[in-house]
This record gives structure tokens, C-alpha cells and sequence, in this order.
């Protein structure tokens, strides 16, 4: 398994353009989560304003295959810069400590902690997009998450090494603001990936977990259990953005 001290990507190792093709999520605040993978990011809030992220993502093995072929990358390459990411997160002083993994050529992990979310959203390509919010009132704090179409270009700049020309082969409608339905994007993906790879994409999705540390006041946009927010993302629905994606959750603050 790769950790913090994996040495740097062989000069001609281009990582998966999904690495940086879905930002979406201003919950991966170091593009974490920037992948087209089967995978989860969990964010827990405490009293005291500081959280933690844990992210885990794997590419489906045969889009993982299509997407080495697409970059002209041996069969086993590692798709996820690792290092790339450690030294992005090492100039962010507003992080605790940031860990991160692979545990396989098609896999990755991050584990993240900071002193304090309110900094961390006022990142600029985080306050840029509007992607995350965090707002208080009389007794209440409340978090929310808005995916919209065109709206989460700016999280890009979060993740390092992204290969800008599978990005452009690939183009995701969730960066550009032209409508584009998501039957009309598959039919075009096939055409690039084939029919195997995305059947796998197909099968695919991203669970997002929201842990808060009072009682809850509302919530939208997922499914609530205790003080925990839980809502699971068809991939192929975060690379379109047909429709926006909104989670709200609100609980009592002191």
C-alpha cells in the first residue's frame, strides 16, 4: 500500500482525467474526490468547528482498463497521483494532518482533519463555486452542498495533476453550462469508452455521508438516521448534472 512517503509518478503517468473531472463535491476540499469512481467521502463536524474527511475510491476495473488505454499508460499503472495530492495538501495550512493512500493501482484514500471547516470554505476555488455552505443563526448551524451544472469547474483547481486532455476527450456536462440531457452524454461516452467500460460506469455511485454534532433541527436531500446525512449519487447523474444535486442538513448549536 502507497502512504504519505510513495515516491513521485513516473514522468509519463498521466492520472485519470476522473481525478479532476468531478469536483463535485466541495466535501473533498483537497479534490479528493475528483474521480469517476465506486467510492464514499464521509465529513464529520464537531462542537468545537474542526471535521474530518474520510474519502475512499476505486475506478471500476474495466473503465479503469479503457482509461489506460485513452492515456497510453502500461496495463498496471496507478491511476491516482498520490504524491501529486500530498505535496497539494502539504502548502494548505489550515489542515490538521492529511493522509493518503493506494491501496491498488485503481484505488485511493484520504484521510483528512482540520482545525476548523468556516476556514477551509473560504479556500477560494471552494467560495468560488458555492459548491459548500456553512451558515448559523440564533441557536441552529446548518451545512449544505449544491452541485450544479457549470458550477464546479472552480473545485479544479483542488485537484493536482489532472490531465487536461482525457478531460477535454472526455467532456463532462457537469462543467459547462450548455444542456446536454444525460442520454445524449452516455450515447457520446460510448462512443469513447465503449460499451464494457460503461456498463461499469453504469453501476456506479458515490455515497456521501454528513456526521453533525447536535440535534437535528432539518435536513434535505438524503436520508437521515441520528445526527447522520447519507445520500448515494448514480455517477453517471454527477457527470451530467442534469438535474442539481442539494443536501441541507441544520442542528442545534449552543
Amino acid at each position: 500500500m502507497e502512504s504519505q512517503s510513495v515516491k513521485a509518478a513516473a514522468p509519463h503517468q498521466r492520472p485519470s482525467p476522473f481525478l479532476g473531472a468531478l469536483a463535485l463535491g466541495g466535501l473533498l476540499v483537497l479534490g479528493a474526490l475528483l474521480s469517476s469512481c465506486a467510492g464514499s467521502a464521509s465529513l464529520a463536524l464537531r462542537p468545537d468547528g474542526s471535521m474530518s474527511l474520510g474519502v475512499d475510491a476505486t475506478i471500476p476495473g474495466p473503465l479503469a482498463a479503457k482509461l489506460r488505454k485513452l492515456a497510453s499508460l502500461p496495463d498496471t499503472a496507478p491511476l491516482f497521483d498520490v504524491e501529486a495530492a500530498r505535496r497539494a495538501a502539504s502548502g494548505r495550512s489550515r489542515l490538521r494532518s492529511f493522509t493518503i493512500g493506494a491501496p491498488g493501482p485503481d484505488a485511493y484514500t484520504a484521510r483528512i482533519e482540520a482545525s476548523s471547516l468556516a476556514e477551509l470554505l473560504a479556500e477560494p476555488e471552494l467560495a468560488q463555486s458555492g459548491a459548500l455552505g456553512l451558515a448559523s443563526g440564533p441557536g441552529w448551524k446548518e451545512l449544505s452542498l449544491r452541485l450544479a451544472r457549470g458550477g464546479v469547474e472552480p473545485l479544479l483547481g483542488l485537484a493536482p495533476g489532472l490531465d487536461r486532455d482525457l478531460l477535454e476527450a472526455l467532456s463532462p456536462p457537469a462543467l459547462d453550462p450548455e444542456p446536454i440531457s444525460r442520454a445524449e452524454y452516455r450515447t457520446m461516452l460510448k462512443g469513447i469508452i465503449g460499451e464494457k467500460a460503461l456498463a461499469s460506469l453504469d453501476g456506479a455511485s458515490c455515497r456521501i455521508v454528513i456526521e453533525v454534532p447536535g440535534k437535528i433541527l432539518s435536513s434535505a436531500g438524503g436520508r437521515l438516521e441520528g445526527r447522520t446525512l447519507t445520500a448515494t449519487l448514480p455517477l453517471l447523474d454527477l457527470m451530467v448534472l442534469e438535474n442539481p444535486v442539494d443536501l441541507r442538513i441544520r442542528w442545534a448549536s449552543n
